[in-house]
């Protein structure tokens, strides 16, 4: 187990959210392998951050660590940032700042440098922002990034962390993940069940009157829980 990893009782305890990495690839629409190699390593290569939740020897995610993985596929995938950049911003935003989660955290910010490219990564702390990430640029100027995943977070006004994420948006209805309920797993908003378990019980019962009927939940319900694993790729 990490050194930063806590047991899943305390994961429970806590609130925080638990995924497996398979789910956790499901949910933020990344390969498996690719996300085991930024939380886990391969060979050389070190991991970009560990996980937070430890069971019995095998790793698990907290809704943070799912939050950071959006912000990791968007810089890798989006503005073509290496890894040891990534690391190394986490790590001192961790070691020199206290911070332990900067991309989940609402404080912070990216930047473009016009001339060269380079991606700067900074974050505001009691009205002082620090540099993350990125040479010194002088009087060069910079242009702030949008961070897409950005829009469909709700915060915490007293850590500034990410508490809700907003999934999936269909018909004006949301499926949210927030690791208060069910242990983060995405559900449609209001609704007490997981969307996948919605899913899974129409793919078996091969009905949607009949899941209403069991769950005692909307139609329109049903179907978005279903549509929302269909988006995601959860096998039927």
């Amino acid at each position: 187990m990490s050194a930063n990893s806590q047991p899943v009782i305390d994961a429970i305890q806590g609130a925080v959210g638990l995924y497996s990495l398979q789910e956790a690839a499901y949910y933020a629409r990344i390969p498996e392998n690719t996300l085991r190699y930024w939380f886990l390593g391969r060979g050389d290569y070190q991991p970009v951050r560990t996980p937070s939740v430890d069971r019995e020897g095998i790793p698990y995610l907290s809704f943070q660590d799912f939050i950071e993985s959006l912000a990791i596929r968007f810089l890798r995938v989006e503005k073509k940032v290496q890894m040891k950049e990534i690391r190394d911003s986490i790590l001192r935003a961790q070691d020199e700042h206290g911070i332990e989660y900067p991309f989940s955290d609402r404080r912070h910010k990216l930047a473009i440098d016009k001339v060269d490219r380079s991606l700067h990564i900074y974050i505001n702390r009691e009205g002082d922002p620090f540099k993350l990430a990125g040479s010194n640029i002088g009087q060069r100027g910079i242009q702030k990034i949008l961070e897409p995943y950005m829009n469909d977070l709700l915060f915490d006004d007293e850590d500034f962390l990410a508490r809700q994420y907003r999934a999936y948006t269909s018909g004006g209805r949301n499926v949210i993940m927030n690791p208060r309920f069910l242990f983060g797993q995405p559900k449609v908003e209001n609704s007490p069940y997981s969307a996948r378990a919605l899913w899974e019980s129409y793919i078996a019962e091969g009905g949607i009157d009949y899941v209403c009927d069991y769950y005692d939940v909307s139609r329109s319900v049903v179907e978005l829980s279903c549509e929302y694993c269909q988006h995601v790729g959860i096998a039927a």
